[in-house]
């Protein structure tokens, strides 16, 4: 998030890693990665992470 508001083309990053260290680079996650950074979050998932946030609020809250 912090990379993101620093205005980093993350998309960009992550393709320049993967460019740097392709045989390093090959697992599930880190394709997926590849296709949302930076992209928006749609209502679902704010809804999603929100609804997260509030169930460990209410589970365990932070002392």
């Amino acid at each position: 998030e912090q990379l993101d508001g620093a205005g980093v083309d993350l998309p960009g990053l992550f393709k320049w890693i993967e460019q740097q260290a392709p045989e390093g680079c090959s697992t599930e996650a880190w394709r997926k990665r590849i296709h949302w950074a930076g992209s928006q979050m749609t209502n679902e998932v704010r809804e999603a992470i929100s609804g997260a946030e509030n169930y460990l609020q209410e589970c365990r809250p932070v002392k």
